[in-house]
């Protein structure tokens, strides 16, 4: 999983290209910055994620969740077109 491209200023919401498995996806991710210092992201109305020590691993870390989200709703979807 890799980071891209990032569109917009840090501390803030900010566009993000990821890339993983050969599928790209642009996420809209919210960074600011940690209280014991580092980073720390969440996409629109989730909850804050850990805390990194770079804005990338806190872009990665979100993105992880919805690369996974997708991976758990595959096999649903595949069933459903039978």
């Amino acid at each position: 999983m890799e980071v891209l491209l990032i569109e917009g200023a840090v501390p803030g919401t900010i566009t993000a290209t990821v890339s993983h498995e050969a599928k790209l996806r642009r996420l809209q991710v919210e960074l600011a910055k940690h209280p014991n210092g580092g980073w720390r992201a969440r996409t629109a109305g989730g909850e804050w994620g850990l805390r990194c020590n770079a804005v990338a691993t806190a872009i990665l870390l979100e993105a992880s969740e919805i690369f996974a989200a997708e991976l758990e709703s595959a096999p649903q979807m595949a069933m459903a077109a039978d």
